[in-house]
């Protein structure tokens, strides 16, 4: 079955030339950004490599799917609708590609965290700290994050099940709220924690341990904190306005704010690797190298992949 819009032509024009222009770049951009964490990690930073390459399937996913998709935002009809590759989705296509495109943020959102918490865990394990503690940190962070997508995945689908199944998990809507809402604040007290607590052993480490190791610290925990603040900023600002603008009563509005904010999640990935491309020294020094044949440029590099 075919859906059919409300769109203006001048908005879906000008949201599919950005998301091609996006996805192309971003497509371009990648082969470079997989060798450089691949073969340009030094010994050091095998496990920060690690959870970069696992961040990068949900990642390509949010952008290939929101691409394809070209969502368009219609107020007056059926909410986001889709075109190009996408456009003769029937609804349970669409609920299906907005479940994929909002769990693929969380794990996306979650695994930049857990960056973070890695960062001060490589460091603390070999200063003789209990490493229970981040196991449990760990097991708690993937199951409150499986939990999250089970609910997405409840709530967007509920209403086509059975009826017995709808009405139960009708039920259950207020605590899946109170559940989400405590998600994101567990989120977000998890993350100024263990910004506070990187930021405290960089001090420590300055006085302590090698300076090798400091600046490695310093180094990975700028970009990776820059990347979650980056996309923090990008993703849950407009999500927030797309949600004040249903109070405007004006569906112009809400239909630009919408589409704006796929849009900007679409654009994540690329905006995270070229902030990892620039904070992560010896990927910048890849990149440079493959512009700038410069002899002290090729020395620096190899004395970084030593260490």
């Amino acid at each position: 079955m075919n859906i059919t819009y409300n769109v203006h032509p001048a908005l879906l024009i000008s949201v599919r030339c950005y998301l091609y222009v996006i996805c192309v770049f971003t497509f371009v951009i990648f082969p470079f950004y997989y060798y450089a964490i691949v073969y340009k990690s030094t010994k050091r930073m095998q496990s920060y490599k690690r959870i970069l390459i696992a961040n990068m399937i949900p990642s390509s996913i949010i952008t290939t799917v929101i691409t394809l998709a070209c969502p368009v935002y219609d107020y007056i009809g059926a909410g986001f609708t889709f075109h190009d590759t996408f456009g003769n989705f029937t609804m349970m296509g669409r609920i299906i590609t907005v479940m994929v495109v909002l769990n693929s943020l969380v794990i996306s959102s979650d695994l930049l965290i857990v960056m973070l918490i890695d960062r001060f865990h490589s460091i603390v394990k070999d200063l003789g700290y209990s490493q229970l503690y981040f196991v449990i940190i760990y097991v708690l962070m993937g199951a409150t994050s499986l939990i999250q997508c089970g609910e997405f995945i409840i709530l967007l689908i509920h209403e086509h099940l059975s009826e017995e199944l709808a009405t139960f998990f009708r039920s259950l809507v207020n605590t899946f709220t109170n559940f989400t809402i405590a998600y994101q604040f567990s989120r977000i007290v998890a993350l100024i924690t263990i910004v506070f607590l990187n930021d405290r052993l960089g001090k420590k480490l300055n006085k302590t341990s090698s300076r090798s190791v400091e600046m490695l610290h310093k180094m990975l925990t700028r970009a990776i904190n820059t990347v979650v603040i980056f996309t923090i900023l990008i993703s849950r600002i407009p999500i927030i306005l797309a949600l004040a603008s249903q109070y405007t009563n004006n569906n112009n509005i809400i239909d630009y704010v919408n589409t704006f904010t796929a849009c900007i999640i679409q654009s994540i990935f690329l905006c995270d690797m070229l902030i990892t491309f620039y904070f992560v020294k010896p990927y910048r020094y890849f990149i440079v190298s493959l512009f700038h044949k410069d002899e002290k440029v090729f020395k620096l590099s190899q004395t970084i992949n030593r260490n």
